[in-house]
């Protein structure tokens, strides 16, 4: 049996690759989500094929766009099924990863929510091929909070009758409610993120249809979009 040549791997040429990679995805989140970032489809039948790469879809990269062109809290009505709660996540993986000393929030119904967010979160961190995660390192990993190495957070906080004392006055990078038409005391934390976001920060929130004050919010503000 003939013997099997392996061609030497040119470690300079897999640098400079991974490198351009890197800065592609920083540019571009489309180009980072669409080829580094993984979801879970609990649904799918077959478990050993939960896990896929986020597939491209028109509107998923129309709202990619919608949302780094926003110069007002981004508001999005949502079905299930269509991965929006995940594309949220995959963006602001996206900040915390290639923006340093972001602050990034996520607020949920219930700490159980808070909880699973971040977690999936931190599982899309973990999927991202081994140089990315060797650019910026994920330093701590608990159930509310990532710390990564380029001093960009996350946290994760249900809705609390005091969450929006708990929010006033803090500086926040990002903040996204999910499922806000459903959070009891909404009204007082989008309030507060509102004056500590400032002009640069950036404010999102995903929910399924809830008549309520969210929902309000919601329609006020796209019809002055």
């Amino acid at each position: 049996m003939a013997d099997i040549i392996v061609a030497p791997i040119n470690l300079q040429m897999l640098e400079e690759m991974h490198r351009a990679q890197w800065l592609a995805s920083a540019v571009d989140p489309k180009y980072f989500i669409f080829n580094f970032c993984y979801t879970v489809d609990e649904d799918d039948p077959n478990p050993d094929k939960a896990e896929k790469v986020f597939p491209y879809k028109n509107y998923l990269a129309f709202t990619i766009d919608e949302w780094i062109n926003a110069k007002v809290p981004f508001f999005i009505e949502k079905s299930r099924q269509i991965l929006i709660t995940w594309l949220m996540m995959a963006l602001h993986l996206w900040l915390l990863l290639f923006h340093p000393h972001r602050k990034v929030l996520y607020q949920t119904i219930d700490l159980d929510a808070s909880e699973e967010l971040v977690g999936r979160t931190s599982y899309m961190y973990k999927k991202l091929p081994q140089f990315m995660r060797e650019f910026v390192r994920l330093e701590v990993d608990n159930l509310l909070k990532l710390q990564f190495s380029n001093g960009s957070n996350l946290r994760g906080l249900p809705s609390q009758v005091d969450s929006g004392k708990k929010l006033r006055g803090k500086t926040v990078s990002a903040v996204l409610f999910d499922e806000n038409a459903f959070q009891e005391y909404f009204k007082g934390a989008f309030e507060a993120v509102i004056s500590s976001a400032g002009k640069t920060g950036r404010i999102t929130a995903v929910t399924t249809p809830n008549m309520s004050y969210a929902y309000e919010v919601i329609h006020d503000i796209n019809r002055r979009r």
